[in-house]
């Protein structure tokens, strides 16, 4: 099978070189295309103990690729130099103290909650403190917390990633004070609910605006950063704290409260072993899906799987309502997130079955099919908006259907309601900027 995929990827790979496709368009499919491939071949090879993969997954995985791939490429854009292009840097912000208000006190109710979510540790254990993130009770006091953090914290977070991305990659002229608020909320966020993915999502930010800088910088009328000694020691002193917080999540994860330094070498110990598992595992779990046939007594949901964020909307309208209405997301994500399965040997693995269960769960193997087609179709949909008139919403959006694309291998972004969010956020946000913007020009 290894040579199968390796075979599969580089004909793509030469068959993409050869294409007409825009360049913008282009690149982003060599990230897409290295990624997967990568990441098949890999597996492949069932490093540390980690059980073999049926070849008829593997099939299936190809199968999502060349899905994507067509739904990217049937999507039409007759690319020209003269399409639109921004005369000001919209990404020259000025300070506004009212955003400054709104980020302290954000920053302020996020380290209230570390607060008690550290002191739950200590009383109920890790497991328990982990699941109050997600119900009202210990962490959050009522469900309108929960929203509060759902609707406005986590979509939040993920501009933060984009912000953050955007001055490693280009020169930034944000003020300091935004900087500094950024850095705090993302470092917060992810310390209390934004996980290890968290910081995965900020890397693949990073490279695709890395990847996509020279076409991005001609768009926005900015400036790619050149890489000086200070800011060089910079990146690597936020990346090292970065691994510094990503070790005691983990040691946390394992019910260590008395961080020092000994434990944090330990979580760092630990993140490394557990990277691979956390990378691969999600394809073995798919196939332990397929093999034990979720499909069967899961049921089929029949699109509610996939947009699992808007059926959480509209259970939360039918309940405003007074009416009942079980989610997709209860049945599939509850049944996911209780039950450990055995990916390898003595590890064990639960939620991640990357985004294929939810196409699987909603038109079983036809879906698998179905859903990467039209994601395809709307990134490239998002690569159009954004070449024929460049806006910092658009942008985004742009990057956001980029990292889903990315992502699958691990997970779905749109079973969750913040990612619905963070959708109508940036299209509101989008009419509020294009009226800025023509009202500057004019």
């Amino acid at each position: 099978m290894s040579l199968i995929v390796f075979c599969f990827f580089t004909l793509i790979f030469l068959l993409l070189k050869k294409s007409r496709m825009d360049f913008l368009s282009k690149k982003f499919l060599y990230v897409f295309l290295f990624w997967w491939g990568a990441y098949l071949f890999c597996s492949t090879f069932n490093p540390c103990d980690l059980f073999l993969v049926s070849n008829e997954t593997y099939i299936i995985l190809l199968g999502y690729v060349v899905s994507f791939l067509i739904g990217f490429s049937i999507f039409p854009i007759k690319y020209n130099h003269s399409i639109y292009k921004n005369r000001a840097n919209i990404l020259a912000i000025k300070t506004n103290w009212w955003y400054v208000l709104a980020g302290i006190s954000s920053i302020i109710i996020l380290y209230n909650y570390i607060c008690k979510y550290l002191l739950l540790l200590e009383v109920v254990g890790a497991d328990e403190a982990r699941e109050s993130l997600f119900e009202s009770g210990l962490l959050f006091s009522t469900n309108y917390e929960i929203y509060l953090f759902q609707f406005l914290f986590t979509p939040f977070q993920t501009i933060v990633q984009f912000f953050l991305a955007y001055c490693i990659v280009f020169k930034s002229k944000f003020p300091p004070i935004y900087l500094m608020l950024f850095v705090l909320y993302f470092f917060l966020y992810g310390y209390l609910g934004g996980g290890r993915a968290n910081y995965l999502a900020l890397f693949l930010y990073v490279i695709l605006l890395f990847v996509l800088r020279t076409q991005i910088a001609s768009k926005l009328h900015c400036n790619i950063r050149k890489y000086s000694f200070k800011f060089t020691f910079f990146v690597f002193f936020f990346c090292a704290i970065i691994f510094v917080i990503v070790s005691i999540q983990t040691t946390l994860r394992k019910g260590v409260t008395d961080i020092d330094g000994q434990t944090i070498l330990m979580g760092f110990e630990e993140l490394l072993s557990q990277f691979v598992w956390y990378m691969l595992g999600p394809i073995r779990a798919l196939d332990y899906a397929f093999e034990y046939q979720y499909d069967s007594f899961l049921g089929l949901w029949y699109g509610r799987a996939t947009v699992g964020g808007f059926d959480t909307l509209l259970k939360m309208f039918i309940h405003a309502l007074g009416g009942s209405y079980t989610t997709a997301n209860q049945v599939i994500g509850g049944y996911l997130q209780e039950h450990l399965i055995t990916v390898g040997y003595g590890i064990t693995f639960n939620f991640a079955y990357t985004a294929l269960i939810f196409y699987y769960l909603d038109f079983g193997y036809f879906g698998i099919l179905l859903w990467p087609f039209f994601l395809g179709i709307t990134t490239r949909f998002t690569v159009y908006k954004f070449q024929k008139k460049a806006t910092f919403a658009r942008l985004i959006l742009m990057l956001f259907f980029f990292y889903t694309a990315i992502f699958a291998t691990f997970s779905w972004t749109f079973y969750k309601t913040a990612s619905v969010v963070l959708i109508i956020l940036l299209i509101i946000y989008q009419k509020y900027e294009q009226k800025s913007l023509c009202r500057h020009e004019c």
